[in-house]
């Protein structure tokens, strides 16, 4: 059994033995990334893979989005700034984050 490298520990194989090893670890680690790298690219494929649409913003005005505050049926504010299908609406950040001020006890916005 003095031959034998199979009950030697790894520190005393000959390098030839571990030069071995190292190859064949090597040539795996090299077979795992080629086959991740195939793998992304066909997940990605725009053909038959997954399809990734990005969101968009699309408005051209950021003046165009408005914050608008619906309030209960019946309900009015003296910050409302219309009505629809009988509830106040309050379109005016100032007047919403007041209207929440008064109902929900926000602290006041500072000047």
């Amino acid at each position: 059994m003095a031959g034998d490298l199979n009950n030697r520990p790894p520190e005393f194989l000959p390098a030839s033995a571990l030069g071995k090893r190292l190859a064949i670890l090597l040539a795996l680690a090299v077979i795992l990334l080629l086959a991740l790298a195939w793998m992304t690219v066909a997940l990605l494929d725009a053909t038959d893979g997954l399809s990734i649409d990005p969101l968009t913003f699309t408005a051209t005005n950021l003046e165009q989005i408005g914050a608008l505050l619906v309030l209960a049926d019946g309900e009015t504010s003296v910050h409302q700034s219309g009505v629809h299908a009988g509830r106040a609406l309050v379109s005016d950040k100032d007047g919403i984050l007041a209207v929440l001020s008064q109902r929900h006890g926000f602290p006041d916005p500072h000047p």
